[in-house]
């Protein structure tokens, strides 16, 4: 009886050791594992986008046509034990410069690259009537792809010297098939030839050279509205704006024709030799009574320049 107990007191303290060194080996092993399993990011619609894990890579596709963000919130699991820096739920700069560290159980640890990738199609256009570009006027362009996002789309025109002159998109006509803008009226752009350069998103595309002529003549104004001037005195117009150098010499040897009364009698004054914009002629002495309502301009050779009509004011011719 004696020696039976004791064999069974010793099969239940093997049993005791066997179980306290099983537990002690499950207590402090430490797992090797060090994955990203999951990776997630919500797009600007409140879609789940779903990070392709690749290597040591995690790809995002971002959806075209939505601006992407600079900043992103992402949910992520790891190998069961292991941890990550940054957290899941911490926000990062989406960008491919952003780094994760996940360390598993034994303190191995391995990185991972975010490479976002966004889903924009370049854009495809044409500059619209490159025969008649005038600096001061419209550049419009026409196409498809275009992001209305002004904060990824920018437009510049670039000269011979590779100087890039960019133009402020901020009340352009823009859509996604059509963008018109119209050229900066302040002389930092001059006639010449530039390219047309857009930059959409991650996007470069370049058209030209194209040749960008005079503005059109801007509309004359006159200081002696609301005057009553006799034969042989001086009237005065001028060519405002930035761009009146274009046109100096175009007067140069020009003609204005009257039109006055309500016969619309005409007569016709020499132009004397502009300068700095400022146009002077002489009412002729054949010059009729009556209110100025309607002047043409000609130059030298007879071909119209332009006209003038009184919009505040009239100018009247007395006797």
């Amino acid at each position: 009886m004696e020696k039976r107990n004791f064999y069974l007191f010793a099969l239940m303290g093997m049993a005791m050791l066997l179980s306290v060194l099983a537990s002690c080996k499950k207590e402090y092993l430490k797992t090797p594992f060090n994955q990203i399993e999951t990776f997630s990011v919500t797009d600007s619609l409140g879609n789940q986008l779903k990070g392709s894990i690749t290597g040591d890579s995690i790809i995002v596709y971002w959806p075209p046509f939505q601006t992407a963000p600079t900043k992103v919130t992402p949910q992520i699991a790891v190998s069961s034990g292991a941890t990550i820096s940054p957290a899941s739920g911490a926000q990062v700069t989406f960008a491919s410069g952003t780094i994760y560290t996940v360390t598993a159980q034994d303190g191995s640890k391995k990185t991972y690259k975010l490479i976002p990738l966004i889903n924009q199609p370049a854009p495809v256009f044409d500059v619209q009537a490159t025969d008649v570009l005038q600096i001061g006027d419209y550049l419009k362009l026409r196409g498809q792809y275009f992001i209305t996002d002004t904060n990824q789309t920018k437009l510049y025109l670039t000269n011979s010297a590779n100087k890039d002159f960019q133009l402020s998109l901020k009340n352009a006509s823009f859509n996604p098939f059509y963008l018109s803008v119209q050229l900066p009226q302040n002389n930092t752009i001059d006639t010449g030839y530039y390219k047309v350069k857009l930059i959409s998103g991650n996007n470069t595309i370049v058209k030209g050279p194209f040749h960008f002529g005079v503005p059109a003549m801007p509309l004359l104004t006159s200081p002696d509205l609301g005057k009553n001037l006799k034969a042989g005195q001086v009237l005065t117009f001028t060519i405002p704006g930035p761009f009146a150098k274009y046109f100096n010499n175009t007067f140069v040897g020009a003609q204005a024709i009257f039109y006055i009364g309500d016969n619309f009698d005409m007569a016709t004054a020499n132009i004397s030799v502009p300068t700095a914009g400022t146009l002077t002629m002489t009412i002729p002495a054949d010059a009729p009574a009556g209110i100025i309502y309607y002047i043409e301009f000609h130059d030298k050779d007879g071909n119209f320049l332009t006209d003038w009509s009184p919009s505040t004011a009239d100018i009247t011719i007395v006797p």
